[in-house]
């Protein structure tokens, strides 16, 4: 998923009939309107996984799937909002790609970013117009993490904004 060059990419409710993301806020309630953008694939050929980037002024705004919406059904993936699988696993002649969520665009997304194998960059003005700081309740799970060139948010833990394992244990 590439959003680029001034594009604006946003969840809204069903029962929207917004046609931009100008009213995000309100056209966007917890309980009916979450996505989960779910990447997983091959090192490579066809099926090879992509790579997901945000940048060039583009705007994304999106909340996490939230199970309440479908009568608490699926609840173990409430709250997380990007899942790039494990698998293929990062090797010395592998790397996932890249969740990419910079170069001057403006992000506004709540939830888990789950990438255990993979790098989430946040950088280039990203988190807000001019690197300001924006509310972002967000959990990142990754195997690297960069904030750089002005990108700004603010974490605010809330226990019941983010995943939550079924059970617990021991994890690899």
């Amino acid at each position: 998923m590439d959003i680029g060059a001034q594009a604006t990419f946003c969840s809204i409710s069903a029962t929207s009939t917004a046609t931009n993301c100008s009213s995000f806020a309100t056209d966007c309630p917890d309980t009916t309107c979450g996505v989960l953008l779910f990447n997983r694939g091959t090192t490579n050929g066809s099926g090879a996984m992509g790579q997901l980037t945000v940048g060039s002024g583009a705007t994304l705004k999106l909340k996490a799937y939230d199970d309440r919406a479908n009568s608490n059904q699926y609840y173990e993936y409430r709250n997380i909002l990007i899942w790039q699988d494990a698998s293929p696993a990062a090797s010395s002649t592998y790397s996932q790609p890249i969740i990419q969520l910079s170069g001057g665009g403006s992000v506004d997304i709540s939830g888990t970013v789950y990438a255990p194998q993979a790098k989430v960059l946040m950088g280039g003005n990203s988190g807000g117009s001019g690197g300001a700081a924006v509310d972002l309740t967000v959990q990142f799970i990754a195997f690297d993490l960069e904030l750089s060139g002005n990108s700004a948010f603010e974490f605010f833990y809330s226990d019941l904004d983010f995943a939550r394992p079924k059970d617990y244990g021991l994890v690899k």
